[in-house]
């Protein structure tokens, strides 16, 4: 393996460990919501609401990314 081939393969490798990390905080920040809406019993809150499918939908689509 030539020098070129080991630093795109070092490259790769922190991108998907920066996609993981990612991942892990949009997870938290997930959690962190669901904790809040449920301690305000504002399950029903719109606002709060569209903030978890958003923070869903970054989670996923980082998941997918990850895959490619």
């Amino acid at each position: 393996m030539d020098c070129k081939q080991l630093n795109e393969r070092v490259s790769k490798q922190v991108e998907l460990m920066g996609h993981e990390h990612t991942i892990r905080r949009y997870e938290t920040m997930s959690n962190e919501l669901k904790r809040i809406m449920n301690q305000l019993s504002l399950r029903d809150s719109s606002l709060l609401s569209d903030v978890a499918v958003i923070v869903n939908d970054i989670i996923e689509s980082l998941k997918g990314s990850q895959k490619d």
